[in-house]
């Protein structure tokens, strides 16, 4: 079994503190040295890996460290209304309470500043509920509340707590449809979208100040009055030279759309997967991708930005529609003279792939850009595969691309999961069998510290 080669981070032999282990179930790990940590994630894939490929994996393994700690710019935990007290954290082990978290050392100090406002401010709910929190680039704040359909009503009637998170610069999402808030205030014809008081679209000081006064209607937005916000970013490349940066690229989404982790860590998720995308280009002429499970464009513009195209697609419609937004941002930004791929967008489900796969019928990812035919690149040129599942791993989806590729194989194939190893041993399997592909690289991108999640970067070639 090959050794990892671990990165410095200067702390892997460091042990973390923190008052809440090991009751609070969100760390592990917390009484082991990162270095032990990362040795241990490597082992349990390998062993993953070797049993489900039924042969002994030899191949370069590396760990990329990112940090011990401080790292999380979003956090999801749950409130719970505790005879007249409120719990705000994650379960215990044991799975029967909420563990009441005063500070996390997780936490990004933006990302602690603004739970730290969040608990002294607690909602006016009686049953318990989910909230994801998050900060972005540029340290604003926002509070995704995934409560009872009673607490909702009740948080808009009584509206103070609502006036109160405004006027602090809190932006608000809430059910799983991430509904922002409207306001009507006496004297006003027009309901305008809750947002922080300094935005351009921002509710004003008067309205903002008769909600903390308890005054003015409140009601969700409909699901087409959803605005995204950059909450995330990306790193974009000049050209195909990866050591050369051209800035963090704005992503957009709402406040309770699947992220990484952090923006902070995100930097060596995307130049792992850059560099390998590089050397598929300089070792087979790749330059056309496709991307499965591309979610807001973590991946995506980056490759973008190195000039390949990506034909994008996801379970999502309004996933894509992020990505789109974001793309057209990551243009404007840049010269006029700097050459990017094309950019295609296509859903699929996952639920029923076989609908959209199956059968080598290429002409079903006819792209949005009707100049760049997919079909006739796919077919002329060498081109990748770079797939991102859920984390459940890509399940009928894997069985149905051995047919979806069987006129032309991609060259190689770059997996990125968070799934646990023995998911992601299950695909790679598929993947050998039914397609012929062999493991040549593995990487782990450490930006769970602490806990039992893992980030991998897998190439696959044939």
């Amino acid at each position: 079994m090959p050794f990892p080669e671990l990165a410095e981070t200067g702390e892997i032999m460091a042990v973390l503190e923190c008052e809440h282990f090991p009751a609070c179930s969100g760390c592990q790990y917390l009484d082991k040295p990162l270095e032990l940590q990362q040795v241990g994630k490597v082992k349990d894939a390998l062993s993953a890996l070797s049993a489900d490929l039924a042969e002994q994996i030899a191949v370069p393994v590396s760990v990329i460290g990112v940090g011990l700690s401080s790292l999380r710019t979003r956090f999801d935990f749950a409130v719970d209304p505790v005879r007249g007290t409120y719990r705000f954290g994650l379960w215990n082990k044991a799975k029967k309470e909420v563990v009441d978290i005063l500070s996390c050392p997780q936490l990004h100090p933006q990302l602690n500043s603004a739970f730290q406002e969040f608990r002294a401010f607690p909602p006016p709910i009686e049953k318990r509920g989910s909230v994801r929190i998050r900060v972005s680039p540029k340290g604003e704040k926002g509070a995704w509340l995934d409560f009872s359909n009673e607490d909702i009503d009740r948080l808009l009637k009584q509206n103070e707590w609502v006036g109160i998170l405004s006027q602090k610069g809190w932006r608000l999402e809430f059910g799983q449809r991430h509904k922002s808030v409207t306001v009507k205030t006496s004297g006003s014809n027009v309901c305008e979208s809750l947002k922080p008081e300094k935005n351009e679209d921002a509710l004003s000081l008067e309205d903002s100040r008769n909600l903390k006064q308890g005054e003015g209607n409140l009601r969700l937005g409909l699901s087409k009055e959803l605005k995204p916000h950059a909450w995330f970013e990306t790193t974009t490349f000049c050209s195909k030279a990866i050591s050369e940066t051209i800035m963090k690229s704005p992503l957009f989404s709402t406040i309770g759309t699947f992220t990484q982790p952090s923006w902070v860590t995100q930097d060596y998720l995307v130049k792992e997967v850059a560099g390998q995308v590089l050397h598929a280009n300089n070792e087979h002429e790749v330059s056309n991708w496709i991307e499965i499970g591309c979610g807001i464009g973590q991946l995506t513009i980056p490759l973008l930005s190195m000039g390949f195209n990506v034909l994008a697609t996801d379970s999502s419609e309004q996933a894509l529609s992020f990505l789109e937004r974001s793309f057209q941002e990551f243009k404007g930004r840049i010269s006029i003279q700097t050459e990017v791929g094309k950019l295609s967008l296509k859903k699929i489900d996952f639920r029923k792939p076989r609908s959209v796969l199956l059968g080598g019928q290429y002409k079903r990812f006819r792209p949005h850009e009707k100049s760049f035919n997919w079909q006739s690149a796919i077919e002329s040129k060498p081109f990748g595969v770079l797939i991102d599942p859920p984390r459940s791993g890509l399940g009928e989806l894997s069985l149905s691309l051995e047919k979806f590729f069987e006129e032309k194989l991609p060259k190689t194939i770059i997996y990125v999961c968070c799934s646990p190893a023995e998911v992601m041993a299950k695909d790679i399997k598929v993947l050998k069998e039914r397609c012929g592909y062999h493991l040549s690289k593995l990487t782990l991108v450490d930006q769970f510290p602490q806990t039992e999640h893992s980030e991998w970067v897998l190439q696959l070639v044939r």
